[in-house]
């Protein structure tokens, strides 16, 4: 590149880089300097990002005895910077700048980026791999944090930054490999999901003191592998938690931020933290009931195996009570529609039905009820909602003993037994005879027989009266 097309600042900061030297083009004045002003800027304090992606190239020559690096503050970088697939070995910081376009390291090898108190549009390092600190302090990033895939030898701080716009993602981290800690804290704010799924932190992710928030889940965490988990963030949190199937050492949150929903099966744990020491009981219970599945099982096992391996054994028996509850066999019921099919009428209610609704105790019903199918009628149920048991009005009513006895041997699967059929039979006529009625009602029209009329004397000439035709 050419020194004679450089402008003012840019010829500054060709010059600061051999010796890493800070270019400072701010004004002193707060707020004249703040980024969110960037459009009142005036030439004086743009510098292309072409310039600043050449020197990371190694376009200017170097010097023995010193080491380079871009280091800028309060700079408006026009255009964009592309560094795809670029191999870096000198330092980016940039410090109360403002950029124009996004900027694009996918699958670069760099070194340390610190891009701190700065306004950006999105950043997209996936796949790319830095050897030092990847920093947004205070920054303000109006898009996505697209760091799927990479592999960080350092740390990544979000502290006190801004992240994504409401819409998607905030940060897409899914297979992120940190060596050190990932901090989200310190008024850190994503409007929108926090994806870390699979990552793999051999540090402290921190969220304490964030404000986290997103429609449907906000922080995305299956499958991850940290030594820490800090999720004490400074309000509820928004959207649900997926920690399904991740693995963390040290677990550190507070009740108090937990949301409605938290996926927890799979989740393996080492240590709870608490403020007070002991972890109380109820408040974990209520923790792995928030599923969305209903209840599962190794949520509640893994909050046991914890409270044996702390050595609370009163507790063990307390998480595990909903795991018997749920896994003890429930009584079989007849479905409701069955069970209503069969209503137990009063007498009073019988004693105003005609036919053969009044001889039997099971009636059943023509049409559903208006109510619910697991509620049972009233007593005062009309007639005309009714339709008695037997099919046919001629059809003979059995007694109660022996439809229940019936119904008992087809149940079993065998023959009716004929003595204890005469038995209950007996017993039944032992306690209603035949003589004393149950119940004063009419005698339906159905079972009234005709009496008998006596027959009448002949009048006429009887056989044995008449003459035999052979006598004379």
């Amino acid at each position: 590149m050419a020194l004679d097309h450089l402008s003012k600042p840019e010829r500054a900061l060709w010059a600061a880089f051999p010796h890493r030297r800070w270019v400072d083009l701010r004004s002193g004045d707060p707020d004249t300097d703040d980024p969110a002003k960037a459009g009142c800027w005036g030439k004086e304090r743009r510098v292309r990002a072409e310039v600043v992606t050449a020197l990371l190239l190694g376009a200017c020559d170097l010097e023995r005895g010193h080491f380079p690096a871009v280091r800028l503050r309060g700079a408006r970088i026009t255009g964009r910077v592309d560094l795809m697939g670029a191999v870096i070995t000198h330092a980016l910081v940039l410090e109360h700048c403002w950029f124009d376009e996004p900027l694009r390291f996918v699958e670069a090898s760099t070194k340390t980026i610190r891009i701190t108190s700065s306004h950006l549009l999105a950043f997209n390092g996936a796949r790319m791999r830095t050897e030092g600190i990847l920093n947004f302090h205070l920054s303000v990033i109006e898009g996505i944090v697209r760091l799927d895939r990479a592999q960080v030898a350092g740390e990544i701080s979000f502290r006190g930054a801004r992240v994504g716009d409401g819409t998607g993602e905030a940060i897409a981290g899914d297979g992120l490999c940190v060596d050190g800690d990932m901090e989200c804290n310190a008024g850190f704010t994503a409007r929108g999901q926090v994806n870390l799924r699979g990552a793999r932190i051999a540090g402290r992710l921190s969220f304490r003191g964030a404000i986290l928030g997103a429609t449907g889940t906000a922080v995305q965490l299956a499958r991850l592998q940290a030594d820490e988990v800090c999720l004490r963030t400074a309000q509820p949190i928004t959207g649900a938690i997926r920690l399904a199937q991740a693995r963390v050492a040290i677990l550190d949150d507070d009740p108090a931020v937990w949301p409605p929903e938290i996926w927890l099966n799979g989740f393996t744990y080492e240590t709870i933290r608490h403020l007070t020491g002991r972890v109380p009981v109820a408040e974990r219970i209520d923790w792995v009931s928030r599923g969305p599945f209903g209840y599962q099982p190794q949520p509640y096992e893994q909050l046991a195996a914890y409270y044996q391996h702390a050595g609370h054994d009163d507790d063990v028996r307390h998480v595990l009570a909903p795991a018997d509850h749920a896994q003890r066999p429930r009584p079989r019921r007849r479905p409701a529609a069955r069970r209503d099919r069969r209503l137990r009428v009063p007498a009073l209610a019988r004693s105003d039905l005609a036919g053969p609704a009044a001889h039997s105790r099971h009636l059943r019903l023509r049409h559903r009820p208006a109510a619910s199918p697991g509620r049972r009628a009233s007593a005062a149920l009309q007639p005309l909602h009714l339709h008695p048991g037997p099919a046919h009005p001629h059809r003979r009513v059995r007694a109660p003993q022996r439809i229940r006895f019936h119904r008992r041997c087809a149940m079993a699967g065998r023959r009716p037994d004929r003595s204890r059929l005469d038995t209950c039979h007996r017993r039944h006529r032992r306690r209603h005879p035949r003589g004393t009625p149950r119940l004063a009602r009419p005698q339906p029209a159905w079972k009234a027989r005709p009496p008998k009329t006596p027959a009448k004397p002949a009048t006429g000439p009887t056989e044995s009266s008449r003459p035999c035709s052979h006598e004379p």
